[in-house]
Formats: C-alpha cells, structure tokens, sequence
C-alpha cells in the first residue's frame, strides 16, 4: 500500500453532529451499562448477528472469518492516513478535556497507540449474509434497514425472521464497547441493489461522549464516509461505493476475502478485552474466540447452518465440534436413539413437554395457536466429562445456546448428566421434523422471553406487551416441568419417583385405623391428597381434606406422615420429616409429633379439616407419597337423635 492511495480520498472524512435534532444516528446510547464486556458475550453477540442475517436465496451456511492482526510501521502510519487519525483524535482531545470518565479511557488508548506504535484490529467478516442494504439515510417509508439499524441507530433492531437471535438491537453495541478507541468499521458486498449496485459499500462509526469542540456542542456519534453528500458541516457523511470503497477498504485492511459473496467486514479498531488488565496474545485470543463460538453455536454448526474460523497472521483455527469436547455430551443428547429408562453412561432418554401460550395482547390470531411443546433429551454421563456436567442446554431455531443452566441440585446417587430443552423452531430436531405453526407460536414467545442479553428464558418487557397475563407462570412451568423430567431420568435405580410434569394429585378413600367402632367393612374417613416437590427449595409441599364418610361420625384425629417410597411401597423407616404446618382456619386442633408421624386431635365437631404444610429439605427427591390416617367418633348430634 502506498501513500498515493490515501491521497485518493481527499473527501472521506468524520463528522460529527451537534446537538441540533437531526433524525437517526443521533440519539443517546444506553448500551455501555447493558453489555457485560467478557469475550463470550463478544463472540455470542458477533456471530448471532451474522447468523441472523442469513441470505435467504443460498442454501450455503452462513460463514464467518475473525481475523486479528496487529499494525505497527509503515503499515500503521497507513492506516491512520486512511482513516483520518489525526481529526478523529482531536474530537477525542476535546472530549477527555470535560472530566468524563469514558473519554479519558480513550485518550489514554491512543495515547498508548502513538506511543507504542502498535495497534490490533480484529475483524468479523461474514458471507452468504444479506449484507448492509438500505439507503444511507432513514425514511417514515422504508422504516429501519439493515444499514442503519447496524450503522446509525443506538437502540434499534429490524430483525424480522422469526427464529432471529433478538429483539433488541443491542449486539452492535459490544463491537464498540470492545474497541479501544471505540471505532468500528464496515466493508459491505450487498445481497441485492440496494440503494446502489455498485458494490463494495463503506463506512465507519465511532461513539464519544458529548463534548464541545470550536465553539459547538457534539453529541459524541461520529461517523467516517463521503463528505461530498453533506449538505452542512455537521451532517453524517454517506457510504463510499465501488472502487472508490475497494481501493480505502485495502488502506484500511478491510478487503474482503470473496468480493463476490454477499456479507460484510466489520473491523473493531484497537480491539481489547475490557475485562482483562493484560491482552491475550494473538494466537491465544483466536483459540478463545474459536472455542466460545464452537460452546455457544454448536447447535447451529452441527446443523451445518454456520461455519466458524478464526485466523492470525501464522495460523487459522476452524470452528469445529471436534476442537471443543466439552460441547460433544450434548451433540450426543440429539444424535442417539432415545431409551426407556437411563441404566448406562451415554443413553438418552427425550421427552416433550407441552406449554400453553399465553394470548396475544393484541387480539387474537385465527393462524396461531395456544399450545405447543419443547423437546427434552437427557443423557447419563460418562465419567471422564466433566464440564458443563448437570447443566441442561437451552436452545430455540436461532441455533445458539441460550443458557447453560445448571441443576445440579438435581442429581442424585452420583447420577450425572447433561441434557438439552428445545424449544421452538428447534423442537422438531429431537427426532428430524421440520417445524409446525405451533413451534413457530412458541418461537416467537421463547424469544420475547429472553432479555436483552438473550442468556434466559424470564418474563420481560417484551413478554408483558405482546402478551396477556400468564407468561411469568408458562415460563416458571416450563423450568418446572424440566426439573421435574431430568429428575425423574436421573433418579436412583432403585425409584423412579414420578414420571414428567404430572403432579401426583389422588381421591382416595383414607384409612380409619384406630377407630372406636367395629370394623364393618366400611371406611369412615374420605378425602384427597396433593403433594408436588419444588425443586428450589428441595422441600415437598402438601395439602389433604379430610372429612368423615358419613354423617353420624365427626374427626377425632389425623394423622399425616411423608414415607419415601420404593417400587411402590413404602421404604421401612424411610420419613421425610416434616418442618411446617399452615394455620387451619376454623378448626382447634393440638399436635403430636414423634418425628415421622404429625397427629392432630381435632377438638371441636369438625364436618371438614384442610391440612397444609411443608417438609424439610429432601435432596434425594425421590417418590414420596403423603399417609393420611384418621380417626372418627359418633357425633353427639347422631346420639341425641
């Protein structure tokens, strides 16, 4: 690269906007307090964009390349030539001249630049993506584009495929949260002729604080393109096109592998990890970046929908299952054939657990549901695999990894596992379907769930506006139902305990041991039981009604215990204890305890005793069924008739 090609582009140059409303790109930015600034939020957000951003006429997967490389000489001085260092670094100046924290954090960066004569551009370049289309400036018409959501807006996303990663808008803020200069620029071949065809399109963003410089208040955007289209001073400047962008793209490093193929090349300038006081070197961060986009995509990479390298100026890494093992248990939860009961380290056993959609706030849909379900694999763990052991892997059609959650209060026995929960457009990969209208329902839901972070399935903004009451509830019973479902796979041999969701709720007639009548076939207690364990706390919670079977008899005790229990009877001697009682309205009653049994003699003429409580902690959480017991006298009303 020499001089003369900088000298080409006398008219690119950076703007930045005062304060005077001027439409989009000027807002504030309220991402700096949103994003954590760890390499896996980097890499999920990176790529999730680039995997949304899917060209939908190829059938080729979404490919993306981060290059790292580290300026330094003649190549740097280039560098800064082309991208107009000089003025970018007085608006920094002017800015870190007003007390403000963030500005003087990027003084200091380049500072350190010029001091050190070395500067590390990592750049994200992605294909068979739709690319950067849309005019350069905003229309009510045309709403928000690609371009701008990407490149001028703060706080705005236009996803509109249904399994798209995210709502918010928020992922291009970890580019220039990751930018020591926070700068960030991009080389883009469009998928289609828009606004122009004369691909490679250019331009570059950076973000300060507010700050005044020669007299005028800047609001901190500033944006690098083609001044000749500014109608003032303090309008953002355009894209560059063609060969114009070609020959600054390669004074800037941002050439782009395949000019032919769709997508576009983000660099971040001055790429750092803000989390870490000392840098990884080059080869070290592209081995980190590969491993987290294998950990987090590998559902969209062992579908082949995305391929993952990373490169340094010596060595390439390719994103594969393969180089990181710790992902391969769950690979296996979808790969193998499903199995009754989980004897063996490596079977699977899969499930579906059904979820009721809440109604749409805005009316209702005739085309969409209120059922769908979420697919569940669980397999036992071999012993050598130890990370992410008890975890369930929660995954929808954007092909990403939600979250990690770890249950291992679950495990029970030394009955490890690892386990995925599909949901969505994800479902039907449990056994090969492609996706119904109801996956399609749930998606959509599943997606409003996650937070802005896109690490959760919670109640949100999102949930509580597109949806009417009882999201919180759908969610909670889905996790709920999931517990309860990997607890019954991994439970001890010896148990089962209960089989999926389904709460153990029964109408029996109760036992009368004790009784002053003479047997005569007859039960004379009648009532109904319900215990469910919650699995937060590890405690089972209960309720029984009793009442006499007939109306000449009142209660006269009743007695609750909580055996464990085994092929379905009872353990000998194997209580849970029980720790609390609810207050019976109504009803005085005295308690005796012996430790497994909890008797209450009733002391008024009860027709009716509702019981309550909660048992201690039972980290075993194995089957467990509530006794109900009683006793029964005549009543003095029979008598006196």
């Amino acid at each position: 690269m020499s001089g003369s090609n900088t000298s080409q582009h006398e008219d690119i140059d950076w703007v930045f906007p005062d304060l005077r409303p001027r439409g989009a790109g000027q807002g504030g930015d309220l991402t700096q307090f949103t994003m954590d600034g760890e390499l896996e939020t980097f890499v999920r957000e990176v790529l999730q964009n680039a995997n949304d951003a899917a060209y939908p006429d190829t059938e080729e997967p979404v490919e993306v390349d981060f290059r790292i490389e580290e300026l330094s000489g003649d190549d740097l001085s280039e560098f800064k030539s082309a991208l107009r260092w000089e003025e970018w670094k007085e608006q920094v100046d002017a800015a870190a001249e007003e007390d403000n924290q963030i500005a003087k954090r990027i003084h200091r960066f380049a500072e350190g630049v010029e001091e050190d004569g070395s500067l590390r551009l990592l750049t994200v370049e992605d294909r068979n993506t739709q690319g950067l289309t849309g005019p350069d400036k905003d229309s009510p018409e045309r709403g928000s584009t690609n371009f701008s959501a990407l490149v001028r807006d703060s706080l705005e996303s236009n996803k509109e495929e249904e399994a798209a990663g995210g709502k918010f808008g928020l992922g291009k803020a970890v580019l220039r949260i990751f930018s020591g200069t926070s700068t960030v620029l991009f080389n883009s071949e469009l998928s289609e002729n828009d606004p122009r065809p004369d691909s490679p399109r250019v331009i570059g963003r950076t973000k300060l604080p507010q700050h005044w410089r020669d007299e005028t208040r800047h609001n901190g955007q500033g944006f690098f393109g083609d001044t000749r289209v500014c109608e003032d001073e303090h309008e953002p400047p355009g894209s560059l096109w063609g060969d114009e962008a070609a020959t600054l793209a390669e004074s800037l490093h941002l050439s782009r592998t395949d000019e032919d193929t769709p997508g576009t090349s983000i660099m971040v300038v001055g790429f750092r990890d803000p989390s870490l006081e000392e840098q990884r070197g080059l080869d070290e961060l592209a081995q980190e970046i590969r491993d987290e986009a294998v950990k987090w995509f590998w559902p969209a990479i062992w579908r082949d929908d995305l391929r993952v390298r990373t490169h340094t100026p010596s060595t390439t890494y390719e994103g594969t299952i393969g180089e990181v093992p710790a992902v391969e248990p769950f690979v296996e939860c979808l790969e193998s054939e499903s199995v009754e009961e989980l004897e063996e380290s490596g079977d699977v056993a899969k499930e579906f657990i059904d979820v009721s959609i809440p109604d749409r706030e805005n009316g209702d849909d005739p085309e969409m549901t209120d059922e769908g379900s979420v697919g569940l694999a669980v397999r036992l763990t071999m012993d050598d695999e130890r990370q992410f052991t008890n975890h369930v892997a929660m995954i929808r059609g954007a092909g990403m990894v939600v979250r990690y959650w770890d249950r291992n209060k679950l495990v029970h026995g030394n009955r490890n596992f690892h386990s995925v929960a599909l949901g969505g457009e994800a479902r039907g990969w449990l056994e090969g379907d492609e996706p119904t209208s109801a996956d399609t329902d749930v998606e959509n839901f599943l997606k409003d769930a996650e937070p802005p972070a896109h690490d959760d399935w919670e109640q949100t903004d999102a949930t509580r506006d597109d949806y009417k009451l009882g999201t919180k509830s759908t969610i909670d019973g889905l996790k709920s139902d999931i517990e309860e479902i990997v607890s019954q796979f991994v439970g001890p041999n010896f148990d089962r305990g209960m089989r999926g969701p389904q709460r153990l709720a029964n109408r029996f007639p109760l036992t009368n041991q004790g009784t002053a009548e003479e047997p005569d076939g007859m039960n004379k207690l009648e009532g109904d039981v319900e215990i469910r364990r919650d699995n937060e706390t590890q405690k089972w919670e209960f309720t029984t009604k009793v009442s006499p079977a007939e109306d000449q008899y009142e209660l006269g005790e009743v007695a609750v215990s909580l055996p464990r229990m085994a092929e379905e009877r009872q353990m000998q001697d194997d209580f849970v204890g029980i720790e609390t009682f609810d207050e019976v309205p109504g009803c005085p009653m005295s308690r005796r305890e012996n430790g497994k049994v909890v008797a209450f003699i009733v002391d008024g003429d009860a027709d009716e005793v509702v019981i309550s409580g909660r048992s201690e902690e039972d980290p075993l959480g194995v089957k467990t069924r509530l006794n109900v017991d009683g006793t029964v006298r005549r009543s003095e009303v029979s008598d006196d008739e």
